[in-house]
């Protein structure tokens, strides 16, 4: 049996964060609507960043780790763009900046249509076909490589 391929190669990560991602954003309400719709997935997510509107820029989106600013969306037509905060943060924080860039990855994905959002609690075990409850206090076993679940 061949294991699945990834939801995000090394490639379109990059990509991503060199190039920006394409969104479904014509005009400035649907850029405005992207950038809501956005900052909600991520703050009700269980996850610990936070997003909101930069109050300085109105197409800015700002992700925050713990009170620390670590990345702006900035949302133009059809266009969203990862851009650092401040010289190395990638560097410095790279596990936090990378799984922040990849949550937004996926919601660009599952707004665009090219995923579908589904209920963690019940994966399937790809052995057996079985759905399985996963209880959300079991925690993984070992060290995992980081980026084995995209």
């Amino acid at each position: 049996m061949s294991s699945p391929s990834p939801l995000i190669s090394q490639e379109q990560f990059i990509s991503a964060l060199a190039n920006g991602i394409d969104i479904n954003a014509e005009t400035p309400i649907d850029q405005f609507s992207f950038g809501e719709r956005m900052i909600r997935w991520i703050n009700e997510t269980d996850n610990i960043y936070w997003a909101a509107w930069d109050q300085e820029h109105d197409d800015r989106v700002i992700i925050d780790l713990r009170n620390c600013e670590l990345m702006q969306v900035w949302i133009s037509k059809n266009h969203a763009a990862f851009r650092r905060i401040a010289p190395d943060v990638e560097a410095d924080m790279a596990k936090e900046f990378a799984n922040g860039a990849v949550g937004i990855i996926l919601f660009c994905m599952l707004d665009n249509g090219e995923i579908e959002e589904f209920d963690l609690s019940e994966i399937v075990n790809v052995q057996t076909g079985d759905l399985q409850a996963t209880p959300e206090t079991e925690e993984p076993a070992g060290d995992c490589p980081d980026f084995d679940w995209i």
